[in-house]
């Protein structure tokens, strides 16, 4: 799926890509890419849909800004 606003980090040798924006909604998806496979696999998606998000890798650890809302402001 074609997508941008990505969030993503590199953990061990995996390349992990969380959330985006597909022109419609930002989006939950949580991939990472196995070089040594040369493919992609789907992992739990996250709790609430992020684009544009800011990702750090610490192995074996979900910061918990990743599992809260997004943000909304009224105007």
């Amino acid at each position: 799926m074609g997508r941008d606003a990505i969030g993503c980090a590199l953990l061990g040798d995996r390349l992990i890509v969380v959330g985006g924006y597909d022109g419609n909604h930002a989006l939950k998806s949580v991939e990472e890419y196995d070089p040594v496979r040369n493919g992609w696999n789907e992992l739990a998606p996250m709790a609430f849909a992020r684009a544009g998000a800011c990702v750090v890798a610490i192995p074996n650890v979900i910061p918990p800004a990743a599992q809260q809302p997004p943000p909304s402001a009224t105007v």
